[in-house]
C-alpha cells in the first residue's frame, strides 16, 4: 500500500513533536494492583472427562463398537488408506484456514 503525501506529513509532525511523559512508577503500580486470575482449567478436564463416559457408554452398551468394525471389515481396503491419508490434507488445510487472520466466514 503506497503512502500519499498527507500520511508522510502526519508523520513527520508526529515524529517532530513527541512528547515523553514520565512514568514514575505509574506502569509497576498498575501491574502489581491488577488481580491473579484463578486456573479454572479443571472445568474443561472436567467435562471432557464427563463427556467421554457418556459416550463410552452408549458405545459399549449399544453395539456401536462391533458394528464400526463390521463396516470397517466390509469396506475395501484402498478405501481406508485413502481415508486415512486425507486426514492430515484436511488438518493442514484448516489450520491455515482458520488461523489466517485475513480469512473470515461472515
Amino acid at each position: 500500500m503506497e503512502t500519499n503525501d498527507t500520511d508522510k506529513m502526519l508523520s513527520a509532525f508526529f515524529k517532530e513533536n513527541k512528547i515523553e511523559i514520565p512514568d514514575n512508577g505509574f506502569s509497576r503500580k498498575v501491574m502489581s494492583n491488577i488481580p491473579i486470575e484463578k486456573d479454572r482449567s479443571w472445568i474443561v478436564w472436567f467435562f471432557g472427562a464427563i463427556g467421554m463416559a457418556i459416550t463410552m457408554y452408549f458405545v459399549l452398551t449399544q453395539g456401536l463398537f462391533v458394528q464400526v468394525f463390521m463396516l470397517f471389515e466390509k469396506m475395501p481396503f484402498y478405501y481406508i488408506i485413502a481415508a486415512i491419508a486425507v486426514f492430515p490434507l484436511l488438518g493442514t488445510a484448516g489450520y491455515y484456514i482458520f488461523h489466517d487472520k485475513r480469512f473470515s466466514f461472515i
